[in-house]
């Protein structure tokens, strides 16, 4: 078994195949627990991973899960890379069945599927806990953190690239959630380090939470300049960077509220940058 640690939350996973526990050593080896004398959330969420031979697994045409099974605190998910999950949310369990091919490759093939579920999940899991997964690059600036929104090819990872020597929350995934550092402290929201990079190479990388400040939807441009955002104007394009899953209206209504209160907190801006790091000069 392999415990790690995201956003607070503790995992325990376990698999019938070396590779997955060496995947998860491999590429969230930063997240890895070994003591959870400061865990936060009493119950562990465990995984239990099996492998099949392909054959066994439905194909899944495109990039996206999908649902084939929908009941009350229970979802069966296929995954793509022929892979299936069973999420029990009342014994915070988690049995996923994976191709036997995948993780007798390696340990980067036997992450692909891991990274998948992950993911899905998180995006099922945050809302339930004051949190959200987003489609975002996340850099820390100094005490606090930055997070840089938008669309695929919108610049996310250029952005990254550009951070100057800052350490990097992710260059892709976004993980934030509204904690409070203390007891009888008002909980505030935090960019997370999150495992899923685009570059998994990625040199100097933010390992502990930093509170957020600032909220930007970026666009390249031809100069650098900041365009002050209200709300109600940067919740659409900001809502379309959310990653979810889950088609349920209770879900849909927790994620529209999270937004919503992340932004009003935050107040958003629009960020039009070169391909340069002089757009850092802006937050000065």
């Amino acid at each position: 078994m392999i415990r790690f640690r995201l956003a607070g939350m503790l995992f325990e996973l376990a698999g019938d195949h070396p590779a997955y526990e060496a995947a998860i050593a491999e590429y969230i080896r930063d997240f890895l627990v070994f003591d959870d004398s400061d865990a936060r959330d009493p119950a562990p969420l465990r995984w239990t991973v099996k492998s099949v031979e392909s054959r066994g697994l439905p194909e899944l045409p495109g990039d996206r899960a999908a649902a084939v099974r929908q009941a009350p605190g229970r979802r069966e998910l296929l995954l793509p890379g022929r892979a299936r999950a069973v999420i029990d949310e009342a014994s915070f369990s988690v049995t996923a069945t994976l191709a036997r091919e995948a993780a007798e490759k390696g340990p980067f093939y036997a992450w692909a599927p891991l990274s998948s579920l992950l993911r899905l999940f998180l995006s099922s899991e945050l809302p339930r806990r004051d949190g959200l997964l987003a489609h975002a690059a996340s850099i820390a600036d100094g005490p606090v953190a930055r997070v840089f929104a938008g669309p695929s090819g919108a610049g996310k990872s250029t952005l990254a690239d550009l951070a100057a020597g800052r350490p990097v929350f992710n260059d892709e995934v976004t993980i934030l959630r509204r904690t409070a550092e203390k007891d009888k402290e008002p909980p505030i929201w935090r960019v997370w380090p999150s495992p899923f990079y685009s570059d998994l190479s990625r040199p100097n990388r933010a390992l502990a939470p930093l509170p957020l400040d600032g909220v930007h939807l970026i666009v390249k441009a031809d100069e650098d300049r900041l365009e002050p955002l209200s709300p109600v104007a940067a919740l659409p394009p900001f809502m379309a960077c959310i990653m979810t899953f889950d088609d349920e209206a209770a879900a849909a209504g927790r994620l529209l509220n999270l937004a919503t209160d992340l932004l009003l907190a935050h107040p958003p801006l629009r960020l039009y940058f070169r391909k340069a790091p002089a757009f850092w000069e802006l937050f000065d």
